[in-house]
């Protein structure tokens, strides 16, 4: 299983992502790194942990405030880690505009207009290089779009991989950084529904007890940030987790 670090992007600092709250998200303060700057602690992710990928959020795309950092992206390339990116994409441009400088884009439900937009990036740049997320709050559905808002996020996942989707994310936003637990009952139901995709599943994560069971539930990669920065998973845990992958 992969273990993902999570970088929350906000003007120039990385910060601590707590139940969807933005507008209250303060630097993260980090037990392996003393820097805000987010190529400081992706050198320390690499360093300290030995990552080879990383999960992006910027939120200022995102919440439609910005471009795309894309001369962030690209440094984060530099130092040779694989860079997955959320940057609010909502048109194949947008999409093309983040793959110009990050391995893979995230299309995620928060921000898409339109769910034929996942069918539509994945002929147009092919299913390697998206990763469709599936943003949930409360066991429903976030999305721009009323289609979406009215499915459950089990029938987004169906509709996304019957579309092409090879990677989806299964993120649970009213649990990220609040160290409450996952959700094993809905991520169990997530993996039986697309055996025929990869599944990275998001929020919550306390140590390495989650990780292991998210491990025996047979998902592909778990997405963390709050448990390393706090030091609640070390590199000998991650190492442990990420042995047989």
């Amino acid at each position: 299983m992969r273990v993902v670090p999570v970088i929350d992007l906000m003007g120039d600092v990385v910060v601590h992502a707590v139940a969807g709250q933005r507008e209250k998200y303060k630097p993260v303060k980090s037990v392996f790194c003393r820097s805000a700057d987010p190529i400081d602690i992706a050198e320390a992710f690499i360093e300290v942990f030995g990552f080879e990928e990383l999960y992006l959020a910027d939120l200022d795309a995102i919440e439609g405030r910005n471009e795309p950092r894309t001369e962030v992206y690209r440094k984060l390339t530099e130092l040779g880690l694989s860079v997955m990116v959320d940057a609010g994409v909502s048109t194949i441009a947008e999409v093309e505009l983040v793959l110009s400088s990050a391995e893979k884009a995230i299309v995620a439900t928060e921000t898409m207009r339109s769910p034929q937009l996942v069918e539509e990036a994945v002929k147009r740049f092919g299913s390697s290089k998206l990763v469709v997320s599936i943003d949930m709050f409360g066991g429903e559905t976030l999305s721009k779009s009323s289609m979406l808002r009215s499915m459950k996020p089990l029938d987004a996942l169906r509709l996304f991989t019957e579309m092409g989707a090879e990677e989806v994310i299964w993120l649970d936003l009213k649990r990220v950084g609040t160290r409450t637990g996952v959700d094993l009952d809905s991520i169990r139901e997530a993996r039986a529904m697309c055996r025929s995709a990869k599944l990275l599943v998001g929020g919550g994560v306390r140590g390495l007890e989650d990780l292991l069971r998210l491990k025996e539930v047979g998902v592909d990669g778990v997405l963390v940030a709050t448990a390393l920065h706090r030091g609640d998973i070390t590199p000998k845990d991650v190492e442990e987790i990420v042995r047989d992958h």
